[in-house]
């Protein structure tokens, strides 16, 4: 049989931890050079060859990936022109690198090394190991300020769509109110917006008469609360004459008036507070004058 099992020390990073481990190794003899993977790693579409040293320890760095199965099929079938070319083409790789050479380029290029790499660099090419961390470190920082970046970038869209929704929302509210302060037909309409400007609370939905009823205080029983959600049309502030859905023979509110005529008497009480307000104030930039 060309593969062989067995258990082997290997040192892997396990929940973003670097850990030194009993494991279980598949292995195999191509053309000399023995080739090893983490058994549990068989069933994927190809393996991380792992890196023995001199201790008969192996390391899983994430240097080369290969097809174990492609080897192990070339071992028992040689006639398989594609698959013996794969391989041959995987060990001339191998014959031509240098676990040295690979660590040397990877920091002439500045690329990131993980705690595996840097733990056997440390252990077997200490000279290299500064450079190596200083490289770890700068990228680190690197990807630290890209998804800084990310992050506000990602906080400004959401704030946008936020203002945009919640501007809609006051523009909206304001028209209806000026259109029950001057006695106009106002149409039953959902009102979208997000409370306290907060993406995250999620974004509410209200019938505009319900909201402006919450708005005032005002308590409306929860019978002509459905009436007003589920089947008010529009309602006209001045002749009180409303138009609402027909649902299974079921008749109109007969308290509607009142609090709709409640909600017409806070409004024009706010409108007139606001422009009493105003009035304050340009008085009191004259009397600054």
């Amino acid at each position: 049989m060309s593969v062989v099992n067995s258990v082997e020390t290997v040192w892997l990073i396990e929940d973003n931890e670097l850990k030194k481990a009993n494991k279980l190794v598949s292995k195999l003899n191509y053309k000399g050079m023995e080739l090893a993977v983490l058994k549990t790693e068989l069933d994927n579409y190809n393996q991380d060859v792992l890196i023995k040293d001199q201790n008969n320890e192996y390391w899983k760095m994430n240097i080369i990936r290969i097809s174990f199965d492609n080897f192990a099929k070339a071992i028992n079938d040689n006639t398989d022109i594609s698959n013996t070319r794969y391989c041959n083409e995987v060990m001339r790789y191998f014959s031509q690198k240098s676990i040295e050479g690979y660590f040397a380029k990877k920091i002439a290029n500045t690329e990131y090394f993980n705690m595996c790499e840097l733990k056997y660099i440390s252990k077997y090419h200490p000279e290299l190991y500064k450079q190596a961390a200083k490289c770890r470190d700068l990228i680190r920082e690197r990807n630290r300020q890209y998804s800084a970046k990310r992050e506000e970038e990602l906080r400004q869209q959401i704030q946008k769509k936020v203002e945009e929704v919640n501007d809609k929302f006051e523009s909206s509210l304001t028209n209806i109110k000026t259109k029950i302060r001057i006695g106009g037909r106002v149409e039953a309409q959902d009102l979208e917006f997000y409370k306290d400007n907060d993406y995250y609370k999620g974004k509410t939905t209200q019938n505009c008469f319900l909201y402006l009823a919450k708005q005032y205080g005002i308590q409306i029983p929860i019978a002509t609360q459905g009436f007003i959600n589920n089947r008010l049309v529009s309602y006209d502030f001045t002749t009180g004459s409303y138009s609402y859905k027909i649902t299974n023979n079921k008749k109109p509110s007969t308290k509607i008036h009142e609090y709709l005529e409640m909600i017409q008497v806070k409004v024009k009480e706010e409108f007139d507070n606001s422009v009493k307000e105003m009035k304050r104030k340009i008085e009191s930039l004259k009397g600054e004058r």
